[in-house]
């Protein structure tokens, strides 16, 4: 449709409005004659669109409709609609005289004979010379319509509020609905793990809330991991009171040996500051299928938290390999090179983890990562306060187990007992102290009595220190 056109369907719009809305009130305003020549020319300009004779015949109905009106205009309309709906919306229920005067006009002028029923016949004869007839259905439809909703104001009200009402909702409802699926069911395809949970989840999780791990580490380590905790947790704070505040998330690097809580602290972190938690390894990038566009879509997924977000990229051993090492046409390289180019400037949305247990750096990481943490094999005071806080959640949780296995382990698996494990357990990461009591239990349930006797914590002991023996021994060997 050429603007031409339609800037005449526009006046054809406006000058319906005007008949239908100048013949309500009586207020004694006659209708601007300039808006009146506008009107004339729109009707000229679209007869002209699409015939002369049409377009005569239009602007001799539009002159007349114009006359019938008796040159009135509602100019107090809103005024006196919006006074009027004061009064009949307080406690009493009685309208004001201008609203009453308002739906008496009306009745009066869109009853049989009445002026808009008049001009909306004369309007409609200029239409019926051209459409043949079709004016005189214009004309019982519009009546119809009036009337209704002079009979039925209220019902028309009561609905239309109804409607804005449920619009809202329906808006409002897609909106929600759609961030949930953008973040829940459109997740990257690297993500492996992840703290946002199913509504049933969340409802389970407010019911009866998780109980929070405890960590054992060094004191020099803990002091230093929990002002990481406090640092990140007002950085969040900042960042959600104003967004614009210039205060970034900070990367970091956890190392050190397999088991020592690198995951678990990760995790930790994210809860307490009031961040999202996601988790990926750094070898899913060199998958097929992934690669340069896998990183893309987490990191553009990661740009549109809104609580924050912390990327916990579990063996990036991968991702932080020297590049010296490759060739830089291979795909590796450009993998990791495309990697360490989003880590180049810190983020207001998203945070990074990376735990490696082989802590081999490219230069490029250095001034991309603001803390190297390392995270140590326990000494035997953190295994001996390890393997009690195991024995406890695990072995003597009345929700678990039976009296009677409660009462073998206070009797077979005492303080003392946990000390001398301890001192065997040297090297024992958290995570093979955590299996020894695991086993424990497992063969205990395994016999017929399913206790917990001296026999099994010595076999299960002595079986777990020849296994990381060996495992040792293995590992040492160069790879051919």
């Amino acid at each position: 449709m050429n603007k031409k056109l339609l800037n005449t369907l526009t006046g054809i719009f406006l000058l319906n409005l005007v008949n239908f809305c100048s013949l309500w009130g009586q207020v004694n305003q006659p209708i601007n004659q300039i808006f009146a020549q506008e009107l004339n020319s729109a009707a000229k300009e679209f007869g002209n669109a699409v015939g002369t004779s049409i377009g005569q015949s239009l602007s001799t109905g539009v002159e007349e409709a114009l006359t019938r009106s008796s040159g009135k205009i509602a100019y107090e309309l809103p005024n006196n609609f919006m006074r009027g709906a004061a009064d009949v919306f307080e406690q009493s229920g009685q309208g004001s005289r201008a609203t009453r005067n308002f739906w008496r006009h009306m009745r009066r002028d869109f009853g049989q004979g009445g002026e808009a029923d008049t001009a909306l016949t004369t309007a409609a004869d200029s239409f019926r010379r051209f459409t043949g007839g079709a004016g005189e259905g214009f004309v019982d439809v519009s009546n119809r319509l009036g009337q209704s909703f002079v009979q039925n104001y209220k019902w028309y009200l009561q609905w239309s509020l109804i409607g804005a009402l449920a619009s809202a909702a329906i808006w409002v409802g897609s909106r929600f609905v759609w961030n949930l699926i953008e973040r829940h069911l459109k997740k990257p395809r690297v993500i492996i793990n992840s703290s946002q949970k199913g509504i049933w989840q969340r409802l389970k999780n407010w019911w009866s809330p998780p109980i929070e791990p405890t960590m054992i580490f060094q004191k020099d380590l803990e002091g230093r991991l929990n002002n990481l905790v406090e640092s990140t947790k007002i950085i969040n704070k900042k960042i959600k009171k104003n967004k614009k505040v210039n205060v970034k998330y900070r990367n970091v690097l956890l190392y050190g040996k397999p088991g020592t809580g690198k995951t678990m602290f990760a995790r930790k972190l994210a809860r307490l500051s009031g961040l999202e938690f996601v988790e990926v390894t750094g070898s899913s990038f060199f998958q097929e299928n992934a690669g340069i566009s896998a990183i893309d879509e987490l990191f553009a997924w990661a740009r549109k938290s809104k609580k924050g977000l912390c990327i916990f990229i579990d063996e990036a051993d991968s991702l932080l390999s020297k590049r010296d090492y490759m060739k830089a046409d291979s795909e590796t390289y450009r993998i990791v090179n495309h990697f360490l180019n989003y880590l180049g400037e810190r983020s207001s949305r998203f945070m990074v983890i990376m735990a490696t247990n082989y802590p081999q750096l490219d230069k490029a990481m250095e001034r991309r990562i603001d803390d190297a943490i390392e995270m140590p094999l326990p000494g035997v005071v953190e295994r001996e306060r390890a393997l009690c806080l195991y024995r406890d959640e695990m072995l003597l949780d009345k929700n678990q187990n039976s009296k009677a296995f409660i009462n073998s382990v206070k009797t077979y698996l005492s303080d003392e007992v946990i000390k001398n494990i301890a001192q065997q357990a040297d090297g024992f990461s958290y995570g093979d102290l955590h299996g020894i009591m695991n086993m424990i239990k497992t063969d205990a349930d395994a016999t017929v009595e399913g206790l917990v006797v001296k026999e099994i914590i010595e076999h299960t002991v002595s079986r777990y220190v020849i296994k990381k023996q060996i495992f040792t021994v293995v590992q040492a060997i160069p790879a051919v």
